[in-house]
């Protein structure tokens, strides 16, 4: 199942925006670029065929925290976005590395509305800055 929502988002979308996954009991860990993160998640909510329609959390996590090889990462920590179908089961995370001094990415909340407290708990503890465009 995992596998298939990799390959809709490069059919789709396409482009390979999906650096690197994971697939665990918990559900499927993405890694992709900040740039790439909105475009991403709209394509995740729209499509009919994957039915991503809540945001659980967006949390701040150091590198560590993955198993994926660390190199070139050692001064970022990463934003995990956790999504959750209502009507498949599972779990879709998007992980994003973000470097300590350049900490803008964009806001989300025109797709997710609860995306707003999440982002202000964010900037509150890491000073990470979300940009409505």
């Amino acid at each position: 199942m995992f596998q298939e929502i990799k390959e809709l988002i490069h059919y789709r979308l396409k482009k390979n925006l999906i650096l690197e996954e994971i697939t665990n009991n918990y559900g499927i860990f993405l890694k992709i670029e900040c740039d790439n993160l909105y475009k991403v998640i709209s394509f995740l909510k729209k499509d009919p065929d994957i039915k991503i329609s809540m945001l659980e959390q967006i949390i701040a996590l150091p590198n560590n925290s993955f198993y994926w090889p660390q190199s070139g990462y050692q001064d970022k920590f990463s934003l995990v976005y956790q999504f959750k179908s209502l009507k498949m089961p599972y779990k879709i995370s998007l992980i994003v590395y973000l470097e300590k001094d350049m900490l803008f990415i964009r806001c989300i909340k025109k797709l997710y509305k609860c995306a707003d407290f999440f982002q202000k708990d964010l900037y509150e503890k890491y000073r990470v800055e979300f940009e409505e465009l």
